[in-house]
Order: structure tokens, then sequence, then C-alpha cells
């Protein structure tokens, strides 16, 4: 697949995160996660390594605020992508920092599993 039509396959899908239901973004955060988690090609540390893919990603983090699975989702793909692709940004360290108090223990696990990959919480 031409980097191109990659970036425009998973673009689709972050876009379709913008108007649709909480259960529905559920299962598409998890396809951005499962294609960030498969092994890595030039076209997709390319579209990847990006910070906009990130950014957008909290951004629909932030629509969904209200929903613990959705934001437990988030969490662990923006994680993944920032651990795999080196993609940090201060957006990603407020978006987690925002969480950390959450009564939700499922998200503090997720926050918690990632704190050996961001050094700012060392």
């Amino acid at each position: 697949m031409s980097r191109i039509k990659y970036g425009e396959e998973i673009l689709g899908i972050i876009d379709e995160l913008v108007t649709t239901s909480p259960i529905n973004a559920l299962s598409l955060i998890k396809k951005i996660e499962d294609e960030s988690r498969q092994e890595i090609g030039i076209d997709k540390e390319a579209f990847f390594s990006n910070p906009v893919i990130t950014e957008r990603l909290i951004k629909i983090g932030q629509k969904y605020e209200g929903d613990d699975n959705v934001i437990e989702e988030i969490i662990r793909t923006v994680t993944t992508i920032s651990e795999r692709f080196n993609v940090k940004t201060q957006n990603l360290y407020d978006f987690l920092f925002n969480h950390i108090e959450s009564k939700n223990n499922k998200i503090k696990y997720a926050i918690a599993s990632c704190f050996p990959f961001l050094p700012q919480f060392d």
C-alpha cells in the first residue's frame, strides 16, 4: 500500500471518530491501535511518527471525556504510538496528567503502564 493510501485510510478512521457514537469510537480507536502495533514499515513509520496524529487522537479523547472506555482506549493508543514511534508532545503529557486522578482503575492502569516510556513521569 502506498504511503498516501495508507495515510488516507487511517485519517479516514480518525475523521470518522469526530462524528460517531462512543461505542463505534471504541472499535475505531482499537483499529488504530492494532495498526500501530503491527510490523513497522516505511509507510507506517512516516504516518505515525507525525505528532499531528497523536494530537488529533487527543482532541478526540477530549470530545469523549465522559466515556471512560473511550478515554482508556485513547490513552492506550497514544502511548503505544508515543513509545513505538517516539512521538512525545506536551499535549500528550497534559492529557495523561489530567487523567491521573481518575476514579476508573482501568484508566489509572493504562496511565501507569506508560510511565516507563514517557520521561516527564520519571
